[in-house]
């Protein structure tokens, strides 16, 4: 939590810096202009989103292990195929609009 927390802030702090970028050469009002910034001003920020979603899905499958009966741990598998089966749908259908 506290991971996520921090990715917070640092996102904050990198839209901070990206309004005032947009600020000092006057791109505040042309919306469609790219502000003149980094794209790896945006790595810390997803590398800690990173962290804290491997941190949660390690928690997750311990809290399940701990608390369901043996029978039970095909709700874990149920619960971890629910999270990546949007995201790996929604990556193949990036690939297909690419095309």
């Amino acid at each position: 939590m506290a991971t996520a927390c921090l990715a917070t802030v640092v996102a904050a702090l990198v839209e901070a810096r990206r309004l005032r970028v947009a600020r000092d050469t006057g791109l505040m009002d042309q919306p469609d202009v790219t502000v003149p910034m980094d794209v790896w001003w945006l790595v810390p920020q997803h590398v800690l989103v990173g962290v804290a979603e491997v941190l949660a899905v390690i928690e997750l499958k311990e809290f399940f292990y701990d608390q369901l009966a043996g029978e039970l741990h095909i709700i874990e598998l149920a619960v971890s195929l629910g999270s990546l089966c949007p995201k790996a749908i929604s990556s193949h259908q990036a690939t297909f609009q690419r095309k």
